[in-house]
């Protein structure tokens, strides 16, 4: 299993435990340290002291997310927010979650969860679109999607990257 976590938190992923009755998280120092939040000052103990550190433009929409996962009858869901730092930095997360533990099979009490710093793949979709809106003027609406078109390559090409290193991984 350290082997299977070491992997993880070498992309930047981490897993961590949400209590349905409770509202407990398992968020441990390498949550914050493997994400990179702990330089940035964000670290937080719950789901609601996350909110703190939540963009204004997100806090609504993840709040939203995140409350209809836990009425839904699956209790699965990805959830993908911007988080400010002390210096203003942004760093974006996705969170992944999955029931499991349940007191009966329709009834989970807990939530397995991983947690994805994105934010190098969104610092590329930025620039490219900074880029975009300084040429699309001149060139209309073949830049843009372009654009887009290279963005969604820069996405895919993490995921297969990820994918491989998974397949080639041997696990013990």
């Amino acid at each position: 299993m350290q082997k299977i976590l070491s992997v993880l938190a070498a992309h930047q992923i981490i897993l961590w435990e949400y209590d349905i009755l409770t509202g407990k998280c398992s968020f441990t120092d390498d949550y914050f340290r493997t994400l990179g939040l702990k330089e940035t000052g964000i670290v937080f103990k719950d789901i609601n002291d996350f909110y703190r550190f939540a963009h204004p433009d997100d806090m609504d929409a993840c709040q939203k997310s995140f409350a209809a996962m836990l009425t839904s009858e699956s209790k699965t869901s990805q959830i993908r927010v911007r988080c400010i730092g002390e210096h203003k930095e942004v760093i974006w997360l996705e969170d992944h979650f999955l029931s499991y533990k349940g007191n009966d099979e329709t009834h989970p009490d807990k939530l397995l969860a991983y947690t994805v710093n994105v934010t190098i793949p969104r610092k590329y979709m930025i620039c490219l679109f900074t880029i975009s809106m300084s040429i699309a003027p001149f060139e209309g609406n073949k830049v843009l999607a372009l654009i887009h078109d290279i963005s969604d390559r820069i996405c895919r090409s993490r995921e297969l990257i990820e994918t491989k290193r998974w397949q080639k991984t041997p696990i013990s």
